[in-house]
């Protein structure tokens, strides 16, 4: 997706936006000034793309402090509350005409209801991106996008993410992007209400079922010529299942859930399901894939499509996608959810046609029914060679782990490295205060010896018969025949110490691994991902490709 740079805005006519980072970098707490290294040269390079200036923009950051290791976690709390009311009072002073919240440390605070038990636990910035936010005792909305810094460890999507908010923050300050209010949802009450929608030439439709998706709560409609949407509760279902069985067209976001559930749970199919808005996004944007969080991180997760982020490129609404156990809000919700579908379509299929990519989308919506037919029968599994093959995968892991291991600790016990060097309890005394000073495993019994044994190990001894009589007598007058304790010398394994140095290396563990890896077989550090010295899945791909070069 290809933009071209805008033509810079007039913006002294009003005060200017206040962007607000994390916390300061290294770069940033020598110059004294935020956003001065890369993730700066980024946010000057989208802020230009957008007609504006760093000399039309204030910036600052949520904690003006650095953290050690640059880890938001090790903040001083007396630094987190105290950068907090500074920010507050810079805004009343500034009165700034629109603040951009650049990434989730930095909206917490400033939206309410912003997900995470503490600002330390703060999520969600890819999903409540491109949204503004208003809050009461701040002068003007809160916009929320990706930090800069994100572009610099995953190009896409943060990149185009941080382009798109950056564009929706110059069409709202030139007045070209006015909150458009949502309809209010009407609960049909008979089925003479449905007759509106056989007038309609495309009807959007959407279903809300209970978590785990057990039970359907409430189904909603929404066409152009339509005042608000209409929403049918549970009880009134045989009314508007009439209406999907009819050849009105009908338009849905992610439709294959919906027409799947409604077909395998409540045996109804929907005829002409002729559009779907999460299929034509693909169709026209598949570099915006990326994780979704809604509902749960997904890791590597590629379905950045929720309906929520579609309005967030397209529309200016407020955001309303809390879920909720009250009937009447999800409803409420179910309503907005149909409105906001067919309000895209309208914006988004134009646009489609001119990007040439409708042939891509018919042949993805062509595929949904046999998707779905696939769903309901799912695959048949030969189950004994599933576990066959999956024992077989275990006993290769296994064998690669062990060899990685042997390995690695070869290296490190050779090379004397006390980072892998691990204190432990005595194998051979146990590491008593009283075992390692008399061991008897170094004196040869298997057990704790008792007065039996020490008669047998008296005989034992190649000593004259007198010892052996003196040894007999002095055991027969000791009152803890079991310990015999001027016979016993301190252990020989850990020289009577009770713990010995013992080398340790897991080769699944990213730390230890990393360690090996680049500090000490010297492997390049720009083959480590964001996590620095860890070696994680995608690092060691890369230092096995490295290695074959």
């Amino acid at each position: 997706m290809q933009r071209k740079v805008l033509p810079e805005i007039n913006v002294t006519d009003r005060p200017a936006p206040l962007l607000v980072g994390r916390d300061p970098g290294t770069n940033e707490n020598m110059v004294g000034r935020p956003f001065v290294g890369d993730a700066g040269e980024v946010l000057d390079r989208t802020l230009a793309l957008a007609g504006l200036r760093r000399q039309d923009v204030n910036l600052t950051n949520r904690v003006p402090w650095q953290p050690p290791g640059n880890d938001f976690h090790k903040h001083d709390p007396k630094h987190v509350m105290i950068g907090l009311e500074e920010l507050l009072s810079l805004i009343e002073e500034l009165q700034p005409s629109l603040i951009i919240g650049l990434g989730n440390e930095a909206c917490y605070d400033l939206i309410d209801g912003w997900p995470g038990s503490s600002i330390h636990g703060a999520k969600g910035a890819l999903d409540r991106r491109g949204y503004f936010w208003q809050r009461k005792g701040l002068p003007c909305p809160v916009l929320s996008t990706v930090h800069p810094a994100a572009i610099l460890y995953q190009t896409m999507p943060n990149k185009m993410l941080l382009e798109i908010d950056m564009l929706r923050a110059r069409a709202y300050l030139i007045g070209d992007l006015p909150i458009t209010p949502f309809p209010k949802s009407r609960i049909c009450t008979h089925p003479s209400q449905l007759y509106e929608l056989h007038e309609q030439d495309l009807v959007s439709f959407d279903i809300e079922v209970t978590w785990g998706g057990s039970k359907l709560l409430c189904i909603a409609f929404y066409g152009e010529k339509m005042e608000s949407p209409l929403v049918v509760l549970e009880r009134d279902f045989e009314w508007c299942l009439q209406f999907l069985l009819s050849d009105v067209p009908k338009l849905a976001h992610n439709g294959q859930f919906d027409t799947h559930f409604l077909q395998y749970k409540m045996d109804v199919g929907v005829r002409n399901y002729a559009h779907d808005t999460s299929v034509l996004h693909w169709a026209m944007y598949p570099e915006l894939a990326g994780k979704s969080e809604t509902g749960g991180e997904v890791k590597g997760g590629m379905t950045r499509k929720s309906l929520a982020f579609l309005a967030s490129q397209h529309l200016n609404v407020e955001w309303w996608k809390e879920y909720t156990e009250d009937l009447n809000r999800m409803a409420e919700l179910n309503g907005r959810d149909v409105w906001v579908t067919r309000k895209l379509f309208d914006i988004m299929y134009p646009e489609a046609t001119e990007m040439n990519v409708l042939r891509q989308y018919r042949t993805s919506m062509d595929m949904i029914p046999t998707l779905n037919l696939m769903q309901s029968r799912g695959l048949k599994i030969n189950n004994t060679l599933r576990k066959a093959r999956l024992k077989a995968l275990e006993s290769r892991q296994t064998g690669l782990q062990e060899s990685s291991r042997k390995s690695g600790l070869q290296y490190i016990e050779q090379n004397g490295l006390d980072g892998y060097l691990v204190e432990k309890q005595c194998v051979c005394c146990g590491g008593g205060e009283t075992a390692r000073d008399q061991c008897w495993r170094c004196a040869g019994f298997q057990k704790k010896p008792a007065k039996k044994d020490w008669v047998d190990w008296i005989e034992e001894q190649n000593v004259s018969d007198e010892y052996k009589y003196t040894l007999r007598t002095q055991l027969s007058e000791m009152k803890a025949p079991e310990v015999g304790p001027e016979w016993l010398a301190p252990c020989k394994t850990c020289d009577g110490q009770g713990k010995i140095g013992t080398y340790v290396f897991n080769p699944m563990s990213p730390s230890q691994m990393g360690e090996l890896l680049f500090t000490w077989l010297r492997v390049p550090k720009h083959l480590a991902g964001r996590d620095g010295i860890n070696a994680n899945e995608e690092t060691m791909k890369k230092i096995l490709e490295w290695s074959r070069g």
